[in-house]
């Protein structure tokens, strides 16, 4: 430690050492050296010099005798206290430092053991809960018994476990069927109350020996802390005798202070627990603001991550992999803006008390990122649906769309577009009074034969989609699957054109067709996204000429033998030829790739099926031609356009399902690489990689309608004033497509490369894009809307919220984060749809499940649909007046 050197002494500074040296304006010649001085100028000079050499001699031999005995004195000499600032220094720098680097590694050996205590605590009450959820389940069933065998008795309707209504009267197949289901159901849960019971056993065993191991290390630790202590307190009281000395000793002395200043270090479990011992253990606390103790080392490591598990695919549990490919800080544009950060920022210190209303409600905002249990993360995403919905039901209920600023709804097609698009998500959620008031509507209120167009397309994804897909998860309702079929065959006209591609718009009252007001021809991907829906209602009506009509159409566009296996974007109904000289797979050519692949494995994955050989022969195409880095090595991987031969780096959100759909690809045996070229899954990860930098590198956290990607011939070649602003030099957004639309394409990937690979990294994604959601999309009302801009913060709203938005993003985010075992609706059971409604794989045990009673049409609605629509009229109104009947009967019950 340098010191300040010390002024020479003079002349008139003779007398000034010992206690004399402090006494200001002091007289010589008075005192005991006043009396000396006196006398030796005396005769009596010989004597007393003999006297000073023998007291001399006498100090300097008790001085050998007593080292440190000068510490007891009042009055030290210069020499003296130079040696005693030397002697403290030393010791200091040498034992208190020793002792100091011990407290650190043994600080750092606590923390782990600290986490790993966490983990297994928070896993303790999750199978505990999980234990008392089974106890509830059976005692359930137990009481349910008694009601179900008086019901079927009685020809009652039925109500099941999950909510869904079983109406009578009842056949003698129907009533053994059930009572076989009720059976294995009682024998399930009792199955899983045994294993709930194991579960808890195992981890309250495995945390008491944790615990074990923590208190060990903390023991030491503290052993060590109070040694340290001693030792402090030992130099401090001995060195206040000092404590009159010069300035260079009350240095030392303020050392010696700030060495023992007693910051806070852990001491137990209930300090970890609390605010300031997380802000501890994460490196946030005033404890490393100037190194460890303030003496400029370097802070512990941060703590790993909380021991997890996952469920992978087979259902089989496995140990979550920590891979969340981040290293801190976080230094990206939504961290710094939005304050939605990720590692040790992602959860900011609560503020103060005294702080505003505003700056606390945007810090609780911020503070999601504390939240890391999944079950807890799938709480607060039911209830951001829970109160969407009832947003729309209260202020828009039938109506197709809902804008929630307005509080008013609006019509697109006609045909309560958000309540059937949203069924399903309501029905996973467990919301059984919203989906009793989304069934009432439908029974009384869904009229199908008005005399409007409707898109084919959107009619057929989310409406067809979401009725088939009600239909099976309510075990079978006929009321679904009546309209289903109905909505179906109203829309089968738009088949009916000249070359066999079907026509964009249908007239659901008149059958009329029509091509779109803005071009005569129709969307390549919308007249090729209809081949899942079509063929599983022909699975569930035996209709197969809609199957076959719907899969002639994905036949004729691949027997035009694109290049490349690359279709452009416009068809014309007129001609059955291609229209265009844009490759995308953005808007109006993403779902015909998705639909190859979908519907092949929704049929059971045909071999040799075209299907299977031209997402094969797309996914060349799409390497060959689409697929570029921004820069070799280390530059995100980005899916372009290709204008005519021209390749433009622009990537539409939409592009963004491709992540999910060629891991999914991979799940079911489909690698396309060649030498040289990222296998299926790696070339997904690196897909969803950009999509999710997307979102990351932009302001508001939420990514744009579109983005355009810069090309750098070296990886160095970044603009490095940008780095850490929009895009981050590898991407960056216009004006005019800085909108965000709720879109769900990215959150749908994220779900499957969640289920593939089990990478806890992409939950915490999810949850990430969440944040930002919850922080800038709600309304008052409790809806949430589309954004303006994403390059504001905050960012301007619009008035819209979509019916995807329930019908797919809190759906599949719903699904990333949900822990049943085994997992719902599993990847190799069933396939979504474009628009996330889950259809059961043919073949399958869920594809294959006898719950669906045949429907009993008669006359002229027997025979297959003819091409001249001859015997449709008859047909629609056996169906209508069934849907009635069926309507009619359930309200008596």
């Amino acid at each position: 430690m340098q010191r300040a050197s010390r002024p020479p002494v003079t002349s008139d500074d003779k007398f000034s050492t010992g206690s004399d040296r402090y006494l200001k304006g002091h007289k010589n010649r008075q005192g005991l050296l006043g009396s000396f001085a006196e006398s030796a100028s005396s005769s009596k000079a010989p004597i007393l010099a003999c006297a000073l050499i023998l007291c001399v001699i006498g100090l300097v031999v008790l001085g050998t005798q007593l080292p440190g005995s000068f510490q007891r004195h009042s009055n030290p000499t210069r020499r003296e206290l130079t040696g005693v600032q030397a002697h403290y220094q030393d010791e200091s720098d040498l034992e208190i430092q020793d002792l100091e680097a011990r407290l650190t590694v043994m600080l750092q050996d606590i923390q782990p053991l600290w986490w790993h205590l966490k983990g297994i605590k928070g896993e303790v009450l999750d199978k505990g809960n999980r234990l008392t959820a089974a106890y509830e389940k059976v005692a359930k069933l137990e009481g349910l018994e008694g009601q179900r065998e008086f019901n079927l008795t009685a020809q009652l309707a039925l109500q099941n476990t999950d909510g869904s209504l079983d109406p009578g009267p009842f056949s003698t197949e129907q009533i053994t069927s059930m009572r076989e289901r009720w059976k294995a159901e009682k024998a399930e849960a009792d199955a899983y109350l045994v294993k709930a019971k194991e579960w808890v056993s195992d981890s309250t065993w495995r945390e008491k020996h944790a615990k074990e191991e923590y208190d060990a290390v903390k023991d030491k630790y503290w052993a060590l802390r109070d040694a340290t202590d001693v030792r402090l307190r030992g130099k401090r009281d001995s060195a206040r005798l000092l404590a009159d000395q010069p300035a260079d000793i009350q240095e030392l002395l303020a050392d010696l202070d700030q060495r023992g200043s007693g910051r806070q270090a852990p001491s137990d479990e209930s300090y970890l627990d609390s605010e300031a011992g997380q802000a501890l253990l994460s490196g946030r606390h005033e404890f490393y603001q100037d190194g460890w103790w303030g003496r400029g080392d370097k802070a512990p490591p941060q703590p790993p991550a909380t021991p997890s598990t996952l469920q992978s695919p087979s259902g089989e549990r496995a140990a979550a992999a920590v891979d969340t490919d981040f290293q801190g800080p976080d230094e990206s544009v939504r961290c710094r803006m939005s304050g939605i950060c990720e590692g040790p920022q992602a959860c900011p210190a609560m503020l103060p008390d005294s702080a505003k209303a505003e700056e606390q409600a945007v810090r609780q905002e911020e503070r999601l990122g504390c939240i890391t249990n999944s079950a807890q993360r799938q709480a607060l995403v039911r209830q951001a649906a829970l109160s969407s919905w009832k947003a729309y039901r209260q202020h828009a209920f039938g109506h197709d769309e809902f804008h929630p600023q307005a509080e008013t709804g609006s019509e697109w097609f006609g045909l309560g577009l958000t309540i059937i698009d949203s069924l399903d998500t309501l029905m996973i959620m467990g919301l059984t009074e919203e989906v009793a008031a989304c069934r009432a509507w439908i029974a009384s209120d869904l009229k199908m034969d008005q005399d409007s167009e409707v898109n084919l397309f959107e009619t057929t994804i989310r409406v067809l989609g979401g009725l088939l897909t009600a239909y099976h998860l309510s075990n079978g309702d006929q009321l679904y699957l009546i309209k289903a079929l109905e909505l179906g065959l109203r829309l089968a006209p738009g088949f009916k054109s000249p070359s066999g591609i079907p026509w964009s718009d249908v007239n659901l009252g008149t059958h009329g067709v029509a091509s779109p007001k803005w071009n005569p021809a129709s969307s390549t991907s919308e007249v090729t996204t209809l081949a899942m829906e079509y063929s599983y209602l022909a699975r569930l009506t035996g209709r197969t000429e809609l199957e076959d009509r719907a899969l002639k159409v994905m036949e004729q566009v691949a027997n035009l033998r694109p290049p490349n296996g690359l279709v452009p974007i416009m068809i014309s109904p007129e001609t059955g030829s291609f229209a265009s000289h844009t490759v995308s797979m953005g808007a109006r050519g993403d779902s015909y790739y998705e639909y190859l692949l979908k519907t092949w494995v929704l049929l059971g994955k045909p071999p040799d099926h075209f299907l299977l050989r031209e997402y094969k022969s797309a996914m060349r195409g799409i390497r060959d031609k689409l697929i570029a880095r921004t820069s070799p090595g280390k530059g995100l991987v980005y899916v372009g356009e290709l204008q005519g031969k021209r390749h433009e780096p622009k990537m539409d959100h939409l592009v963004c399902f491709f992540p999910g759909l060629v891991a999914l690809g991979h799940l079911h045996g489909i690698e396309t690489a060649e030498s040289g070229e990222l296998p299926e899954i790696e070339l997904a990860e690196a897909l969803m990689l950009t999509c999710y930098e997307m979102y990351r590198r932009v302001p508001a956290g939420l990514s744009p309608e579109i983005v355009f990607f810069t090309a750098h011939e070296d990886s160095d070649a970044y603009p490095k004033q940008h780095a850490t602003d929009v895009g981050g030099g590898d991407f960056h957004v216009k004006p005019a497509d800085s909108h965000y639309l709720l879109r769900p394409e990215t959150m749908e990937s994220i779900f499957y490369l969640w289920r593939i690979t089990g990478k806890q990294k992409y939950r915490d994604w999810a949850w990430h894009i969440f944040r930002a959601l919850h922080r800038w999309c709600p309304v008052k009302n409790g809806a949430y809307t589309s954004l303006d801009s994403i390059l504001q913060v905050p960012p301007p709203q619009r008035d819209k919220m979509e019916s995807f938005w329930l019908a797919e993003l809190l759906k599949y985010l719903y699904l990333i984060l949900d822990t049943s075992t085994p997992q719902r609706y599993p990847l190799d059971e069933y396939v979504f749809n474009t628009e996330a409604h889950p259809l059961p794989i043919a073949g399958t045990q869920a594809g294959s499940a006898n719950r669906f009673k045949p429907l009993s049409l008669s006359g002229a609605a027997k025979g297959p649909l003819q091409a001249g629509q001859n015997n449709l009229a008859a047909m629609l109104k056996e169906l209508e007046a069934q849907t009635r009947h069926l309507t009619k009967s359930e309200a008596s019950t």
